[in-house]
Order: C-alpha cells, then structure tokens, then sequence
C-alpha cells in the first residue's frame, strides 16, 4: 500500500521487515495476555529465513522453528531474505551458522527431499548439535526430515511445528487434537482484506505514513546517521 511490489526486491527490504518484525514483537509484548517469557516464532521458507535472522538478533524469542528454508548451500531466492549485506558478514556465512545463534534455546528445523532443505539430516543437523553441545543443551536442537515431501508448510510440516510448540511452551496440544492427531477444523483463515486495517488502498494510512522507496531510503539514512 505504501511501496510498489518491486521494492520487495531491493537490498533494504530485509532490513526494514526485520525492523517491522521487532515492532511488532515490541507491540504484541504489551498485550495482557503474552507471556514475554514463553515467547516463539516460525515461519516457512521466507518466513523460515526471517525466523533464524530474528532468533538471531531478538533474545526475547525463547523457541524458534524455521521451516523448509535452512541450508548451508541456499540461502533464499529474494533479497527480503538472502541479505546481501548479512551473508558477507565475517568473511561470509550462511543460514545454518545464524540457526545456530539460537543456541541453546530450544530450535526445530524442519527439512523435506525437495528443496534446499534436503541435506539436512546428514549434513548440517550433525554441525547445530555440534554447536548446542558446545552448551551442555545438543538434545534442544531438533529436526524431523520428510523426505518425500516438497517445499511448503503442509500438514506433516506443521504437526511437528504444533507438537515441538506445546512442548517447549507448556501449551495445551489438547486443544488442538483429536482421536491423538491434530485437528485443525476448529481453526478460521481470516481473508486477507479483513486484515487491512488501512482500507483497501491504504486511504486510511496516517498522513505521516512514509509512501515511495526513495522516501524511505532517506528516512532511513537519516535515522542511522
């Protein structure tokens, strides 16, 4: 509403979604029903990147659990995700080596044999409990690979998501279960335009509201001056 699509494409876009990510963990911790202490994030493969990258930097993310993204060879397709400035940082790293920052808060990657992800049991698994035995925790990082699965966030994906959740957040899986499997009847999909609480073209956006990619390429210079 603010930016062309385009602009999603551009080197700052991951820096101003991981700044837009923080605020909103800065504004969901003010709610009377969050818990700061029982606080997790998840995401699939976009999201899985900006899941590590925010477990990363955020020591208020206690469990994390990225999804179809992590690799030590692949890194993402779109630089909202690929940071081009982040993956050059010390010499060059990669996804598997900022997954591992987590360390040693809980963390479940979850892998399939139809992406990037495919490596993960015998190759970049084994190096995250190298680094969580490092703190005495190797049994905190986890990983359930599909491998006759592809790149998305299915059912199977997301069982093991809700399972490693309630277990690592004292939640109730009761909630959601039913005959011992998940259930996800009782759970409503919101239509995208009832999320847009700026109306449809953004007319409600406030007059303040910084509109263009140039505008905030300046907005930006300046407040890290």
């Amino acid at each position: 509403m603010q930016f062309e699509y385009a602009d999603h494409r551009k080197a700052l876009s991951q820096t101003i979604q991981t700044l837009g990510a923080i605020r909103i963990l800065d504004y969901l911790l003010t709610l009377k029903e969050a818990d700061p202490n029982r606080v997790g994030i998840t995401g699939g493969s976009g999201g899985g990147s900006h899941t590590v990258l925010m477990t990363a930097i955020d020591e208020r993310i206690k469990v994390s659990a990225p999804v179809v993204s992590v690799s030590s060879y692949m890194y993402g397709g779109c630089p909202c995700e690929s940071g081009m400035p982040v993956f050059m940082c010390g010499g060059g790293t990669d996804n598997l080596e900022l997954a591992a920052m987590a360390a040693p808060n809980p963390q479940l990657l979850v892998s399939d044999g139809g992406d990037w992800t495919d490596k993960m049991p015998e190759h970049d698994f084994p190096y995250l409990q190298k680094m969580y035995s490092w703190y005495g925790k190797k049994e905190n990082v986890t990983n359930v690979h599909l491998p006759d699965e592809k790149h998305d966030f299915g059912i199977n994906k997301r069982t093991a998501v809700y399972r490693f959740m309630a277990k690592n957040l004292n939640l109730n899986l009761a909630a959601i279960e039913k005959n011992g499997q998940i259930d996800e009847s009782g759970i409503t999909i919101e239509k995208m335009t009832d999320m847009y609480v700026f109306g449809d073209k953004g007319e409600k956006l406030p007059a303040h509201a910084v509109k263009g990619f140039a505008n905030l390429e300046k907005v930006f210079a300046a407040a890290i001056k």
